[in-house]
């Protein structure tokens, strides 16, 4: 049993080890999020941020929804936008 446990270990520790040499195992995921983020906080995502607040402030005027609900389309779209401008602010 020892010398299984042995074996196990040195296996193990040799696997680690070339799953480190080969570089980092997280390096594709960083790569997505690092897509994601930058169509998130892009171009797009400004105009997107733009027209839904044109259109809530719009309806608003006009009486469609309620100024109480225009101010939390507003406000939830300036938080979402601004969510990584917050957490950059927050782990400084």
């Amino acid at each position: 049993m020892k010398k299984i446990k042995i074996a196990l270990t040195a296996f193990f520790c040799l696997y680690m080890d070339l799953l480190f040499a080969a570089g980092d195992p997280f390096d594709k995921a960083t790569g997505k999020a690092e897509e994601l983020l930058d169509f998130l906080t892009g171009k797009f995502a400004i105009a997107l941020i733009s027209i839904v607040i044109a259109i809530a402030g719009y309806m608003a005027i006009n009486g469609s929804i309620s100024k109480r609900r225009a101010y939390e389309i507003i406000g939830g779209s300036i938080l979402i936008y601004g969510a990584t401008t917050i957490g950059a602010w927050l782990m400084s």
